[in-house]
């Protein structure tokens, strides 16, 4: 059987800005929100590409959540409620008071359901503006199908992906990834002898798109290579988006800090790199 898949075109932009219009991510701005976020550390994200070492994000961590984020010219806080996250506010600049925010949605079984984004009136009326479901689950509380992406193609015609997915032994056995009405991949999942995904391997027709997982003997990922033939590799491809390998580095505290992207020949395209720091201002 032969399945249609789409033709996509994806831009990739790891930069906002230039280093020096960097309206959040700047030393003055960074030292004060140390002073003022509460946090218990918070973990600077750095890329480097050809050779050139830039700040792209700060994350601030409390209570093992992320409470905050930081890019270079945006900010971002998530709002928790016993221990939930309930809401999220993508504030302008370091102005977090915007009448918009995401108000996450849940089931009676706390199972996470979808979004709704909210505008709260002058008058303090509260006026829905989207709400969408973009997960479902079973009697059991499993999830069976999700959302994993929407937008629009080159010809500007919507689309959305959704994926479903079947289970054996507690485990996802399967997963069909459907963009509107054409199923684009079937896959299926494999696990090693300690439970841990090892493989998904997914084909249409004579096409397949396959990702491999590699853990350390902490149980780890320290490894993930994907393999594809749906787009052909010239002899002139310096970078092929279905064709890499991202390898893991952690410290003695599990934590993750370097993160490493190689090409189809195996030299390195991207390198980020990850600096814990604890909260001095406490």
């Amino acid at each position: 059987m032969k399945f249609k898949l789409p033709i996509l075109v994806f831009v990739f932009s790891i930069f906002a800005c230039s280093p020096n219009e960097d309206l959040v991510l700047n030393s003055e701005n960074i030292k004060a929100l140390n002073a003022s976020i509460t946090h218990d550390y918070r973990i600077k994200k750095y890329v480097t590409s050809n050779r050139e070492k830039t700040l792209v994000n700060i994350d601030y961590i409390l209570n093992n959540q992320l409470v905050e984020q930081l890019g270079k010219a945006s900010r971002k806080q998530l709002i928790y409620n016993n221990g939930r996250l309930e809401k999220i506010i993508q504030c302008r600049f370091n102005n977090c008071n915007s009448p918009y925010y995401e108000l996450l949605n849940y089931d009676d079984n706390g199972n996470l359901l979808g979004s709704s984004m909210i505008n709260t009136k002058e008058s303090g009326d509260i006026e829905t503006l989207i709400n969408e479901q973009t997960k479902y689950y079973n009697a059991d509380n499993v999830l069976v199908k999700e959302r994993v992406d929407k937008g629009s193609d080159v010809n500007s015609n919507p689309f959305e992906t959704w994926k479903t997915y079947t289970y054996k032994a507690n485990r996802i056995a399967t997963e069909i990834q459907v963009r509107n009405q054409d199923t684009i991949w079937i896959g299926t999942y494999s696990y090693d002898q300690d439970n841990r995904l090892k493989k998904i391997s997914r084909t249409n027709d004579t096409l397949f798109d396959n990702d491999t997982f590699t853990y350390n003997s902490k149980g780890l990922l320290v490894k993930k290579t994907r393999e594809s033939n749906v787009h052909k590799i010239a002899k002139n491809t310096s970078f092929s988006v279905h064709n890499t390998t991202t390898v893991y580095v952690y410290n003695d505290a599990n934590k993750c800090i370097s993160e490493t992207i190689y090409n189809h020949l195996g030299q390195t395209h991207l390198e980020f790199n990850y600096q814990i720091e604890k909260n001095n201002y406490n």
